[in-house]
């Protein structure tokens, strides 16, 4: 047991997630089956300032709005348990930065949503990469034939950002083989006709 006062490292003293046999340790996400009749699903900035508890909180914004899901995992995660149930937050995983971050902010990401199903809170995975050469990590602990979320902000800037973007896609669906994705963004005109998918905006207030 931690000395009294002491920190935690990296949250193991808080909750040690259920791990399977991955490369890096990745925890694993339950998911879920479908989504709600009528979820509405608003950022976390907007959701600590309007209380809509009747709607889920999602993270596709800048990082530091939402690392404190992290900092203060045991706090954050009673506020987030007011809510109907989250999409997990997105750790940026920059293609350009090195993969140790990469691999660490996957993990953040993989072991909030972890701790938040272990305490009732339903959680839709969030998927990403950072670019072919994360694949061999970047889809471990998700579940498979569940609702996913993907969001494709900027991707459509330019054409390698796009390509990137839909290669993912196709892996996540060839990989996971999800009863829905919810797609936070610009919507795609190319996108595999046997994925079922769903667009899902912010509030109007936002």
């Amino acid at each position: 047991m931690p000395m009294v006062g002491r920190q935690d490292f990296q949250n193991c003293f808080c909750f040690m997630p259920m791990v399977e046999t991955n490369k890096y340790g990745f925890p694993v996400v339950k998911g879920i089956e479908s989504v709600p009749e009528g979820a509405t699903f608003i950022n976390s900035e907007f959701a600590r300032r309007n209380k809509s508890y009747d709607s889920w909180v999602m993270f596709y914004e800048y990082d530091w709005k939402f690392e404190k899901m992290w900092q203060q995992p045991k706090r954050q995660a009673k506020w987030l348990s007011n809510f109907q149930g989250a999409i997990a937050p997105q750790f940026s995983i920059y293609s350009d930065i090195p993969m140790a971050l990469q691999i660490y902010s996957m993990y953040k990401s993989r072991w909030c949503s972890a701790y938040w199903e272990s305490l009732g809170i339903p959680v839709i995975p969030c998927v990403y990469s950072g670019g072919e050469r994360t694949y061999d990590w970047c889809f471990d602990g998700l579940p498979k034939h569940s609702v996913v979320s993907m969001g494709s902000m900027g991707n459509h800037k330019n054409e390698d950002d796009a390509k990137c973007w839909l290669n993912c896609f196709e892996e996540m669906a060839r990989r996971l083989d999800p009863s829905l994705v919810l797609l936070y963004g610009a919507h795609w005109d190319n996108l595999p006709s046997y994925v079922p998918v769903k667009y899902i905006t912010p509030s109007r207030n936002e």
